[in-house]
């Protein structure tokens, strides 16, 4: 049995810069951090993203934190819609604008010796009926998890209130329908 390991999120620390944050962390005697791909810590969307990538992680290395990277960043997207656009969104490029940002991620966090990635459902469209949202998620999980395979960074799904995915059966609904991928967690 592990012992319990502490983290916290960099999206409760948006006003510090990131590496004032780790230190911060490090020095409360968190064990990890939960890490927001976003646009005032290490910007998914940056041209420089794997320059900062590496940074990042040599720092992580020194402070011996842990990290998950979590993709529930609000704006990052669309500045206008909060989380937008999700998984379900009616428009498949939206919805491949996310699945792009959940692959990114993945192969963030793979070179950040991440242990997993963090995404959730979003919620169902109105007037999009649950068989058609259930087919929507499937579809789009598909490449990141080929991604989460690929690196061996397992993608670890939040069941939210109110989204498609929200109660533990949701997951197993989806574990089931995706064929029960190995790199798919909770």
């Amino acid at each position: 049995m592990s012992p319990l390991r502490l983290g916290y999120g960099t999206n409760g620390l948006t006003d510090l810069r990131l590496e004032d944050a780790l230190r911060l962390l490090a020095d409360l005697g968190y064990d990890g951090v939960g890490l927001t791909l976003d646009h005032m810590h290490l910007d998914p969307l940056a041209p420089d993203l794997a320059a900062r990538t590496r940074h990042v992680a040599r720092q992580l290395h020194r402070l011996g934190l842990a990290v998950t990277v979590e993709t529930g960043a609000r704006y990052v997207l669309d500045p206008r819609r909060k989380h937008g656009p999700s998984l379900l969104d009616d428009d498949p490029d939206a919805r491949w604008a996310r699945v792009r940002l959940l692959i990114r991620s993945v192969r963030v966090a793979a070179d950040l010796g991440a242990h997993a990635v963090h995404c959730f459902s979003g919620p169902r469209p109105a007037g999009l009926d649950q068989d058609t949202a259930w087919k929507r998620l499937a579809d789009a999980l598909g490449p990141v998890l080929d991604a989460a395979e690929d690196t061996g960074v397992p993608l670890a799904v939040e069941p939210e209130p109110g989204h498609l995915l929200a109660t533990l059966t949701d997951f197993h609904r989806l574990r089931t329908e995706l064929g029960d991928p190995e790199p798919l967690g909770l």
